[in-house]
């Protein structure tokens, strides 16, 4: 049993947090009570720990271990990466967004164009790095609206629609005298 220094009520020692500063034993308030004066701090004044974050994100060591960590998680988790990112996009466009990790299905090669899917350097994308991809741009990163093909054939697609798709296709047969396919046509 302790006294707690804020409320003077006496509690349990489940009832008090870990000091965290290497002595050993308890913190001197409740959990309640230092959670209430936490939130009162920062409630008066957020800008002191939003500073602090972002002058340590400036420093070079922590930004290399910010970028280490997410190189490994992005070649360990590819599917989770792209789920991340898929959220992040729909948030800044406003677009609905329900997917699950298990949504996010990444075949071995892609299946427009058969580049085997891997993942590029951590800089840049290349173009057999995998993507997601919505059927229907208006409906957004949903559940049966998505799949994933190479960054290369997303760029293809971009926005085009599949009428300006066939227009592309058509001007290409006419212009090789053969019907396009993916083994006789390469981009230069």
């Amino acid at each position: 049993m302790k006294i707690c220094s804020k409320c003077k009520s006496e509690k349990g020692d489940e009832f008090f947090s870990f000091k965290k500063n290497g002595v050993p034993g308890l913190k001197s308030a409740c959990k309640e009570c230092h959670a209430a004066d936490v939130r009162a701090r920062y409630a008066a004044d957020p800008e002191p720990r939003l500073r602090r974050t972002a002058e340590l994100r400036k420093d070079p060591v922590v930004r290399g271990k910010i970028n280490a960590k997410r190189n490994q998680t992005r070649r360990q988790q590819p599917a989770l990466t792209l789920l991340r990112l898929a959220k992040v996009r729909a948030k800044q466009n406003s677009l609905p967004f329900n997917l699950e990790l298990a949504d996010v299905v990444i075949p071995e090669t892609c299946p427009v164009l058969g580049l085997t899917l891997k993942w590029g350097c951590a800089k840049r994308q290349i173009d057999c790095s995998p993507t997601i991809d919505r059927v229907d741009p208006q409906k957004g990163y949903v559940k049966g609206n998505i799949f994933v093909i190479s960054w290369r054939a997303n760029r293809l697609k971009s926005d085009a629609s599949l009428d300006e798709m066939r227009a592309v296709v058509a001007y290409f047969e006419a212009a090789l005298g053969v019907a396009v396919t993916a083994t006789n046509w390469r981009p230069t």
